[in-house]
């Protein structure tokens, strides 16, 4: 292996371009590009077949790029939504997608049932005879990848694993993901990581069976275009392993891993089960206790848990002095709510961090790529941070680099502007060694 602090290597920006959002497979907020992992790549030069891990894995960019250059991938997500993503990017190349189309739709056509399940939670936005139309579609996926004659919301197991295995069906669940989206776009609210519900019965949308299946064949039209422009495509999918699982409990052994190429949550308030509403609506999720313990889980959460948790040395000087500045801000609720979700927050990287430490082999490299952010006034040096916590797990930083990020999503709270005048941010790749 090359040595890395020797390198002067200058890697393309983890930042996906705005402008080209539309055409993409999939339009996931917290992505990054694939030319940056290209990057890191070339830059670790690992032997080919060296396990690569994304515990944050997202919508798959680390193991799509990873698995089409010959590595082994893993790719865990807490959120269901995520794997189902990552897996429809595997799709081979051999794929007929639009004869599997017509078929779908042909057998869509014939169910003659009109019965919505009590609980469907697309009747928070859409009237009864659209939630029929798009459910027929979903039974349809499932009849043809898995010959089945009833009808299961995707969260059950039994259809969840197999989704994981076939990209093809995956691939026309997230084609589904696409048109739920773009038909309840008018429920988007001002912040696009949020989606609204109408408060009244006549405001829920009336689609129709044309509507919903145009929709979705424009859709699977676009991904299809998207990925014959990629180019190089995942040649034996079996290599890249994807689950659910939180980055506080890894399954997989000690010292397995060589590489691990991640972007966490940032610390910025985002939402991130809520940004996938609707995709969990087409698994079946409900907004319901299970939902909210999906919030719960994840780490940046803005809900505040109902634990006491105490500060932690290994923290780091950054996050310790951070954290006291949040606690003696004058502002409003800064000792209570802000000071518990960044608590929480530092509490949620670390025990990461430390299961990512376990699993990492020795001499092993993290790629982690963070932004910085602000509470009011306040600068929170995520970067910093994250190199306090690594050194207390004795990892070395070999190298770093920053890109400045003009538009981030401060940029919709107007209120910020009483504390700071810019929005934009630094996001910065952070490349440790594991020590012997």
């Amino acid at each position: 292996m090359k040595d890395l602090i020797s390198l002067n290597k200058h890697f393309r920006s983890p930042k996906r371009n705005s402008n080209t959002s539309k055409k993409e497979f999939y339009n996931y907020y917290a992505g990054y590009s694939d030319a940056f992992v290209e990057d890191v790549l070339s830059y670790l030069n690992l032997e080919k077949g060296s396990v690569i891990l994304d515990p944050w894995n997202g919508s798959g960019t680390t193991t799509f790029v990873a698995g089409k250059n010959g590595y082994k991938a893993i790719g865990y997500d807490i959120n269901p939504v995520m794997p189902i993503v990552a897996c429809a990017r595997l799709i081979p190349f051999f794929s007929n997608l639009h004869i599997l189309f017509e078929r779908i739709i042909n057998q869509a056509k014939r169910y003659k049932s009109n019965k919505v399940l009590p609980n469907d939670p697309f009747k928070y936005w859409l009237s009864d005879s659209s939630i029929i139309y798009l459910r027929r579609i979903e039974r349809a996926i499932q009849s043809v990848f898995l010959a089945r004659r009833t009808y299961l919301y995707a969260k059950q197991q039994c259809i969840y694993n197999n989704l994981l295995s076939c990209p093809e069906m995956s691939f026309f669940y997230v084609t589904l993901f696409r048109t739920v989206t773009e038909l309840l776009r008018p429920f988007k609210a001002s912040n696009p990581t949020w989606i609204k519900t109408p408060k009244k019965e006549h405001d829920k949308l009336e689609l129709t069976e044309k509507n919903i299946i145009n929709c979705f064949e424009k859709n699977l039209s676009m991904m299809i275009q998207v990925i014959n422009n990629c180019g190089d495509k995942v040649k034996h999918y079996q290599q890249v392993t994807l689950g659910l699982a939180s980055s506080k409990n890894l399954p997989l052994e000690d010292s397995s891993v060589d590489a691990v190429i991640t972007s966490p949550p940032y610390c910025t308030r985002i939402d991130y089960v809520i940004n996938t509403r609707l995709e969990l609506a087409v698994l079946g999720f409900g907004y319901d206790k299970k939902f909210e313990e999906l919030r719960s889980e994840m780490i940046g959460t803005i809900k505040v848990l109902d634990e006491n948790i105490e500060i932690n040395k290994l923290w780091g000087v950054a996050a310790l002095n951070f954290l006291d500045s949040v606690r003696t801000h004058k502002s409003k609720a800064s000792e209570s709510y802000y000071l518990k979700q960044y608590l929480q927050y530092f509490q949620g990287v670390y025990q990461s961090l430390s299961n990512i430490n376990r699993v990492l082999k020795k001499n092993g490299y993290s790629v982690i790529v963070v932004q910085d952010s602000y509470y009011k006034d306040v600068h929170l040096d995520l970067p910093r941070v994250y190199t306090e916590m690594a050194s207390s797990f004795g990892w070395n930083l070999v190298h770093h680099e920053t890109f400045y990020q003009r538009q981030t999503m401060a940029a919709i709270n107007q209120r910020k502007k009483k504390y700071r005048r810019s929005s934009s941010a630094v996001e910065t790749a952070l490349i440790f060694k594991k020590g012997e």
